[in-house]
């Protein structure tokens, strides 16, 4: 079973995606409110992500405005 974890973000809050994830057999649970310990952690791999994604970008030799 694949098992899903997000904050209570409005995007993720609603029936359609409930429907979803229970139709594709994912289990999605909700984080703790109102918990940096576990927003350091996201942010943490999203800066590592823009990191790898902005050293790709210049190893690829396209021009800085595409």
């Amino acid at each position: 079973m694949v098992c899903l974890r997000s904050d209570h973000g409005k995007e993720f809050e609603n029936l359609n995606f409930a429907d979803y994830c229970n139709e594709h057999g994912v289990d999605h649970n909700f984080s703790a409110p109102r918990t940096p310990q576990q927003n350091e952690v996201v942010k943490r791999k999203t800066w590592t992500l823009e990191d790898i994604t902005r050293t790709m970008l210049i190893a690829s030799g396209l021009p800085r405005n595409f």
